[in-house]
């Protein structure tokens, strides 16, 4: 909502342009530290569980309703860097790239914003549409992300 607004104010983000890159790459990188806090569980024959769907889930790294708005608010973010921050130069934005809660391995990079939000955009859907079909979680947004990425670049 924040982006959205803002993006609205043509003159302002003419000149703080950067200051919008900061502020997404920090809300970005906040955000993947809490997915990657906890380790997903190794679902092995020593756990039981009635539930596979939430085996999976926890296999997945995925242990909250927060896991799932995080992944999707990352997306988002990821969205709007791509969308209105892609023309200025590299800098020094890097970020802990790993998401544990959507299967990465953990890595210091500069930030990539359609990458890291294809990543975790992909996992929110799969899950959403997979183990938490019965829940109705909304993938229509997260779709029509993946689809700009898939267009904006190639």
């Amino acid at each position: 909502m924040y982006c959205h607004s803002l993006t609205k104010r043509r003159e302002w983000l003419m000149r703080k342009s950067s200051l919008l890159k900061e502020y997404l790459v920090d809300g970005i990188s906040y955000l993947l530290q809490m997915l990657n806090y906890r380790c997903p569980i190794q679902v092995n024959e020593g756990v039981s569980f009635q539930d596979l769907d939430t085996a999976k889930l926890l296999s997945e790294g995925i242990f909250s309703d927060i896991h799932l708005l995080a992944m999707m608010y990352s997306g988002e973010m990821c969205y709007w860097g791509l969308k209105h921050c892609t023309d200025q130069q590299p800098g020094n934005h890097e970020v802990d790239t790993g998401v544990s809660g959507a299967s990465y391995t953990t890595h210091k990079e500069p930030l990539d914003f359609r990458e890291v939000g294809e990543k975790i955009l992909k996992k929110y859907v799969s899950v959403c549409e997979g183990p938490l079909k019965e829940q109705e979680w909304n993938t229509t947004n997260a779709k029509q992300i993946l689809n700009f990425f898939q267009h904006c670049c190639n």
